[in-house]
């Protein structure tokens, strides 16, 4: 995987220890149904879901991810777009939201 300074941001993480890894690491385990469904789903048209990722620190961190093809000449590549939405919910809320998808 590669990622942007604002991922790693959104992470509290170095680039590099992100770069090259599955995606499946930044989020907790009861997400990886929502990650795999993501990544499954984009061959046939783009696809949007929320995810809640784990920042280094452990913090949860919610956001709404848009994932689409690009086909270059070396082969597929799958452009992700995460939109952090930590402004718009609170602590609370989100709490609330991973109760409910567990």
């Amino acid at each position: 995987m590669w990622c942007n300074p604002q991922f790693a941001n959104l992470l509290r993480s170095p680039a590099s220890q992100i770069l090259g890894k599955p995606l499946q690491l930044f989020v907790n385990p009861d997400q990886h149904p929502r990650i795999d469904a993501l990544l499954e789903q984009f061959r046939d048209a783009p696809v949007c879901e929320r995810v809640v990722f784990r920042a280094a620190d452990g913090t949860p961190v919610p956001t709404y991810v848009g994932a689409n093809r690009l086909l270059q000449p070396e082969g597929t590549i799958i452009c992700l777009v995460v939109s952090n939405l930590t402004e718009l919910e609170s602590p609370t809320d989100i709490a609330r939201r991973l109760q409910k998808e567990r």
